[in-house]
């Protein structure tokens, strides 16, 4: 929060300007706390407090509220401001709340400044100092209006906002995470033991008058009970319940090879060190790791190929399948081992042979390094099981056809397809396929040319390709990102 804390900076004419949130919204926040029988509602915290304005909100339920800011500036203001109220505000960075004792705390609010923050550390921080059954509620608003009938209106807003050549230049860095509705720590939190993690997203619209509800607001808001009651998760929605049940029912317990193979939280997080979030993003996520290791045992896999590895998460994956399931590592009588990966980034496969090895997988598993389409030539004469496509999306019908052609799938075999349901696809729903090569996105459809040209598109022709060919069936699974199934019919 670089200017915010400067001691120059007028807090004073922040105070008086800011927006205040509606009471809606504190009111949603203790209905979701309080529906787990056990919480209680003694002690609310609120980060990034700024000058109270939110702190001040939630005194209406809680029996004590501290606010909490890096900036001695803003707290002048804030303790100027509450100067009726019983708040207590004290000066402390968001990732290293030591005045907190551990299990203190029964809800954590920050309203409007997360984007600030270090976000694993804010969130190992804020695991420690809540309650079993507390509540962490990360809130903004992104001052940008959405024009319902004038998609047109919202495009050039946003780009005289935020673009390189107008304002964009001018926010502080962390503004970036806010415009994206928190997403990060969506994904953040997801990855990690808190439970029932849900993000809200409330357009701010224009059209007739104001909106009584909620403000427009992503509200994120996480209970991190560790083992829920039986009564919450009776007062739990069916999409909740079902969502944790899910991922936790398929994590087996009797399995000497773990469902989730140790080591992927490391590679996760030094895909993180080395890319980025946005970038590790790439690999697939636990769940979809276990769903896919299940495919393996079920059609009774012993060979799996690989188009697109990253730094190696779904490889370690199935090559732990494999290995649960009895088949051996190692090299065969002809020199190829039961799991081939391809990628065109050999910095991608050093890194994923050091994950390999660090996962006790390195003997199932090859890398070659090139571009795919010659790659999968050069692999003529051998099958496999399973075919995992998970690479550059415009070229999956070519790779699809190159496996088929060369003979690739065993007979019984399976083709797994990821991000068949990304977005910028899912948007040309009604669109005959293949499309013009001139054809633009419909105005307001997809704004980004570069998410329609690389993935909505090619993407979209790919399903409407499968769907219509004759020699497979194929199903698509709405989870993650979109996952498609393809075996190929018997006379084929």
């Amino acid at each position: 929060m670089a200017t915010y804390s400067l001691p120059t900076y007028d807090s004073s004419n922040y105070q008086n300007n800011r927006p205040q949130y509606k009471d809606a919204l504190v009111d949603t926040i203790l209905e979701y706390q309080l529906k787990n029988p056990e919480a209680t509602t003694d002690l609310a915290v609120d980060v990034a407090t700024g000058t109270g304005i939110f702190a001040r909100q939630l005194q209406r339920g809680f029996k004590r509220v501290v606010g909490v800011d890096i900036s001695e500036t803003m707290l002048q203001s804030a303790r100027k401001a509450s100067a009726q109220s019983s708040i207590d505000f004290v000066q402390s960075p968001a990732e290293s709340l030591l005045f907190l004792e551990d299990s203190s705390v029964d809800v954590i609010t920050v309203a409007t400044g997360a984007h600030w923050f270090n976000i694993e550390g804010f969130i190992a921080e804020a695991k420690r100092v809540l309650k079993p059954a507390g509540t962490l509620a990360i809130l903004g608003y992104t001052g940008f209006a959405h024009f319902v009938d004038y998609p047109q209106c919202d495009k050039m807003l946003k780009e005289f906002g935020l673009g390189d050549s107008k304002l964009g230049p001018y926010w502080d860095q962390g503004r970036d995470v806010l415009v994206e509705g928190y997403r990060d720590y969506h994904r953040a939190l997801t990855r990690s033991k808190w439970v029932d993690v849900i993000r809200r997203i409330y357009p701010n619209t224009i059209q007739g008058e104001p909106s009584t509800e909620l403000p427009p607001v992503v509200a994120m808001v996480s209970d991190v009970t560790n083992n829920p009651t039986s009564q919450y998760y009776k007062s739990a929605s069916d999409l909740e319940l079902r969502n944790f049940y899910a991922a936790k029912a398929s994590i087996n317990t009797n399995f000497s090879i773990p469902t989730i193979p140790p080591t992927i939280p490391k590679v996760y997080e030094g895909s993180v060190a080395r890319f980025g979030k946005d970038t590790a993003e790439l690999a697939v996520s636990h769940f979809q790791g276990v769903i896919q290791s299940f495919f393996v045992g079920l059609i009774g896999a012993k060979r799996i190929l690989e188009i697109g590895t990253f730094t190696g998460t779904s490889a370690i994956y199935f090559a732990s399948a494999l290995k649960r399931n009895g088949v051996k590592g190692n090299p065969d009588d002809n020199g190829n081992k039961p799991v081939i990966c391809l990628d065109i980034s050999e910095e991608f496969a050093e890194i994923a042979r050091d994950n390999f090895k660090e996962a006790g997988v390195e003997d199932y598993i090859d890398i070659i390094v090139g571009d795919a389409h010659e790659s999968l030539a050069s692999l003529e004469g051998q099958q496999f099981d399973v075919i995992f496509i998970d690479a550059d999306k415009i070229s999956y019908t070519a790779y699809f056809d190159a496996a088929i052609e060369k003979r690739l799938l065993a007979k019984g075999g399976l083709f797994i397809i990821d991000n068949t349901a990304l977005r910028p696809a899912i948007q040309l729903i009604d669109c005959p396929a293949p499309l013009p090569k001139d054809k633009m996105p419909e105005e307001g459809m997809c704004d980004d040319f570069g998410a329609y040209h690389y993935f909505g598109r090619p993407i979209h022709e790919f399903n409407e390709y499968i769907r219509q060919d004759k020699r497979c069936e194929a199903v698509m699974l709405p989870i993650f990102t979109g996952v498609t199934l393809i075996r190929m019919l018997e006379n084929n």
